[in-house]
C-alpha cells in the first residue's frame, strides 16, 4: 500500500530505482476560464512544472510537428526528448507493462477513455484496476510521465490542466493529487468560446452567417455544458482528493488579485517556500517554458499584462446576456457573479 492507502502499483520491490512520484496538481473547470494563465504564473514557482494539457503529449510526440512553447517541435526539443527517454526507460522495467512508446499510450486511451472506467474509478478507487489491464498499464504509465517530467525539470509539483473528466480520474490513481477549480464568469467563457470558433473556421478559410435562432441554441448548449461540468468536476474533485486537497478559484481574482491567489494554492500544497512570479504593475513576466499542449498563449514570453478579458460585455447582446443569465443563474449565484 502507498501513502493514505493508496495501491502503490509500481512497487518498490519492482523497481528501487524509480523515483518518487512528484505531487499532480490538477487543474480544473470549463474550457476558456484562464487556465493556461494561471498554470504559466505557476510555472514561474521554484519547485513548480506546468505541462499543459498533458493527455495530449502522446499525440505530441507521434504527429513531429506538434510544438512546444519553447518553439521547437516537441521531438526536437531537448527537453521533451530527456523526458521521453526517461519514461521509457522507467516503463523498460516493468514486466507487464505493454506501453513502451507514445503509439501504445494512445493505443490504450482508446480502451481507456470510456465512461465505464470513469464511474468505476469514481466508485471504488483503487480497486477500479482490478482485473483491468489497459488501464492499468495506462495509469502506470502516466504514473511514469509524472516522474520522468519530475526527476528531467526538479519540480516537486507537476500541474496538469486536461480537462476531461477521466483524465482527472485516472491522474487520481497515478499519484497524491491536488485540484484547483477555476471558475470564471459564463457570459465570458460563452463569448471567448465563440469567437475562438470563428477564429479557427477563418484559420480553415471558412466563413459563416449564423443567425440569431443558431447562435442562441449555441450560447444554450454551450451554457448548460458549463453548468453541468462546473457541478461535475466540484463533486468529482472532493471525491477523488484528501480532504483540504481541493481549491476554488476565480478567474477575475486571478486577475485582480494573483498573489492572494497564488498564496492560496501554496498554502494547499503545503510547500516549505516558494517565489512567486515578478508581478510589477499588474503584469507578470513569463520565461520560456516547455508546456506541451495548451492554447496560444503558451508561446508567451516577457512581461505580459494582467487584463480581465471583458470583451463579451460588448459582444453579447441583452438577448443572449439574457438566455446566458437564465441558464447559469444557480451557479452563478452560488459563484457570486
Amino acid at each position: 500500500m502507498g501513502d493514505n492507502g493508496r495501491v502503490d502499483i509500481l512497487s518498490p520491490e519492482k523497481d528501487k530505482m524509480a523515483p518518487a512520484t512528484p505531487r499532480i496538481l490538477y487543474i480544473v473547470g470549463s474550457g476558456r476560464s484562464g487556465t493556461t494563465l494561471l498554470g504559466k504564473m505557476l510555472n514561474e514557482m521554484e519547485g513548480v512544472f506546468f505541462g499543459g494539457e498533458l493527455r495530449f503529449v502522446w499525440e505530441q510526440y507521434a504527429d513531429g510537428r506538434s510544438r512546444c512553447a519553447c518553439g521547437k517541435a516537441q521531438a526536437a526539443c531537448e527537453f521533451w526528448a530527456e523526458v521521453l527517454a526517461l519514461w521509457q526507460a522507467l516503463s523498460s522495467s516493468e514486466e507487464r507493462t505493454a506501453a513502451r512508446t507514445p503509439l501504445d499510450m494512445i493505443e490504450l486511451q482508446a480502451s481507456v477513455f470510456q465512461r465505464r472506467h470513469l464511474f468505476a474509478i469514481l466508485r471504488k478507487g483503487d480497486r477500479a484496476m482490478r482485473g483491468q489491464p489497459a488501464l492499468t498499464k495506462y495509469v502506470m504509465g502516466m504514473q511514469r510521465l509524472y516522474q520522468a517530467i519530475a526527476q528531467v525539470s526538479g519540480a516537486k509539483v507537476i500541474v496538469d490542466s486536461s480537462k476531461r473528466p477521466i483524465d482527472t480520474a485516472i491522474a487520481s490513481l497515478a499519484g497524491n493529487i491536488y485540484f484547483v477549480h477555476l471558475i470564471r464568469d459564463p457570459r465570458g467563457v460563452m463569448f471567448s468560446r465563440e469567437k475562438r470558433r470563428m477564429r479557427v473556421r477563418a484559420m480553415k478559410g471558412k466563413s459563416e452567417q449564423v443567425g440569431a435562432l443558431s447562435l442562441a441554441l449555441r450560447y444554450a448548449i454551450n451554457t448548460i455544458q458549463w453548468d453541468v461540468r462546473n457541478v461535475f468536476v466540484a463533486w468529482m474533485a472532493r471525491r477523488l482528493a484528501q480532504p483540504r486537497h481541493t481549491q476554488r478559484s476565480h478567474y477575475e481574482d486571478l486577475i485582480a488579485q494573483p498573489e492572494r491567489t497564488l498564496y492560496g494554492i501554496v498554502d494547499m500544497l503545503q510547500m516549505d517556500s516558494c517565489n512567486l512570479p515578478s508581478l510589477h504593475d499588474n503584469s507578470v513576466d513569463f520565461s520560456q517554458s516547455h508546456i506541451a499542449h495548451g492554447n496560444r498563449m503558451r508561446f508567451t514570453v516577457g512581461p505580459t499584462p494582467l487584463r480581465e478579458d471583458r470583451a463579451w460585455e460588448q459582444g453579447l447582446n441583452r438577448n443572449q446576456r439574457r438566455l446566458i443569465e437564465l441558464l447559469a443563474w444557480p451557479l452563478m449565484r452560488r459563484y457570486e457573479y
